[in-house]
């Protein structure tokens, strides 16, 4: 359901189009949605492929792998540690206990920022959100390719 400025913002856009125009605009909208669709989901089927070549590599092949990413990247640590995370090479000791913890920051600053806008902090909720993602392999902040978290009972 559209909000009152976007019906605003729409009639604006289509104030001066004649009905030909808006005809063509809604079928170009149309047909942009369609394609961004489109990429979104080869992008996470490759992504899975990608997932799926590296657990099926032994060892040593991740470990090269890992190597090339690392250099590849100027030495960046964030894709050799997600070559190593697609490869099912993933903590999993702590890592409820880090995913609680981090649950339970992005909680306290949403009661921080209820009612309040504090500087900063909508990056730094992203930024725990995308610390979800590498810990658990899920899409939580929305950015990346992984699936989506099951929403089922939350801890």
């Amino acid at each position: 359901m559209p909000t009152e400025i976007e019906i605003r913002e729409f009639a604006r856009l289509y104030a001066g189009m004649t009905p030909e125009q808006v005809a063509a605009h809604e079928t170009w909208v149309a047909k942009y949605r369609l394609e961004m669709a489109e990429e979104i989901a080869q992008r996470a089927v490759a992504a899975q492929e990608r997932r799926d070549a590296l657990r099926a590599m032994s060892d040593a092949d991740v470990v090269e792998q890992t190597v090339n990413a690392y250099s590849d990247a100027d030495f960046d640590p964030a894709p050799a540690l997600q070559v190593l995370q697609y490869a099912g090479f993933i903590r999993r000791r702590d890592l409820h206990e880090a995913v609680s913890r981090v649950k339970t920051v992005i909680k306290e600053f949403d009661l921080a920022t209820a009612g309040h806008h504090l500087y900063g902090v909508p990056g730094i909720r992203h930024d725990l959100y995308r610390v979800l993602d590498f810990l658990t392999g899920e899409d939580h902040s929305g950015c990346t390719p992984n699936p989506a978290p099951f929403r089922g009972a939350q801890s």
